[in-house]
């Protein structure tokens, strides 16, 4: 039993250093954006896209940080955020499909796949669910 204890903390410190590598830097960057204007500034150039999918302009941060990244970057730009539940519904459910387009492309490419057409079918496909989940929330 303290065999198996001793395990499952080793894990978890394992897993709690791995999110940390990744949502520590993007809390920070996100924070630092926010506090020197540059965020809000972005965001006013993204506003009018975003609209389309019911997402403040701030919104196209986490949308960039996931796609070029992961899903815990996306968590941690949207932790800094102030997102109403249906907002973050939306933006998590686009990231979700198109997270980490770079190195899983690079995989699907390795494997066979034509990675070119995976990256359009994946980046189409979170629009197309951003807008949809638009309408239907």
């Amino acid at each position: 039993m303290v065999a198996t204890l001793k395990r499952g903390l080793n894990n978890s410190f394992e897993v709690i250093k791995e999110l940390g590598k990744v949502l520590v830097p993007v809390i920070f960057l996100v924070t630092f954006l926010e506090h020197s204007g540059v965020l809000y500034i972005l965001a006013d150039y993204a506003s009018p896209l975003m609209r389309l999918f019911g997402l403040p302009g701030e919104a196209a941060l986490v949308l960039v940080i996931g796609n070029l990244t992961n899903v815990y970057g996306a968590i941690g730009a949207i932790l800094n955020l102030e997102l109403t539940a249906r907002q973050i519904t939306i933006v998590s459910v686009m990231v979700t499909i198109s997270h980490s387009l770079p190195s899983e492309t690079a995989i699907v490419t390795k494997a066979g796949a034509h990675g070119r057409w995976v990256l359009i079918y994946r980046v189409v496909a979170s629009i197309i669910f951003g807008l949809f989940l638009n309408l239907v929330l």
